[in-house]
């Protein structure tokens, strides 16, 4: 077996040295430069600068009540109802009933448990429930009775009330 011949490494230039010496002079500097360009200058108040000043929102200001909206789409449901009533397409236990769909589908919006087939009863075991609960003890019996002495402007203004608060 012929023996390798081993060869001396080559030795860099002196040149590659004196650039990475160069690079990190200038890595340094620019820290330098960076911090003394963004200090804070004796006699300088921040708000005067007018530089740094925001500029002021073109955005409508937000309400404080993220559900207004859900808030508004319901309550308009509440309205539809009361005008189909006075036209005379809905009798009162129709009313009633229909604010019973809208309260269930609001609770659900509202707090993300399916309400669709909830009872008083079922209502009141779940915490979040509470306003539903009420509200459909008091839509019960006027909505399964054969004939009822609730009136329904009555019960729209306790369901828009429910609405509103919770």
């Amino acid at each position: 077996m012929p023996a390798v011949e081993l060869v001396d490494p080559v030795g860099y230039s002196g040149v590659w040295t004196l650039v990475g010496t160069v690079m990190l002079l200038a890595l340094a500097g620019w820290y330098v430069w960076l911090f003394w360009s963004t200090r804070k200058r004796p006699g300088e108040d921040e708000p005067a600068s007018q530089a740094r000043k925001r500029p002021a929102s073109t955005m409508p200001p937000v309400s404080s009540d993220p559900w207004a909206a859900v808030r508004g789409i319901y309550i308009d449901r509440l309205d539809e109802i009361k005008a189909r009533h006075k036209r005379g397409e809905l009798d009162a236990r129709g009313v009633h009933l229909e604010i019973r769909n809208v309260m269930r589908e609001f609770t659900k919006v509202r707090t993300g448990i399916d309400a669709e087939t909830f009872t008083a009863a079922d209502a009141a075991r779940v915490s979040l429930t509470a306003p539903l609960a009420k509200t459909l003890k008091n839509l019960s019996y006027p909505s399964f009775a054969r004939a009822s002495t609730a009136k329904p402007s009555h019960s729209l203004f306790r369901a828009r009330r429910v609405i509103q608060e919770w």
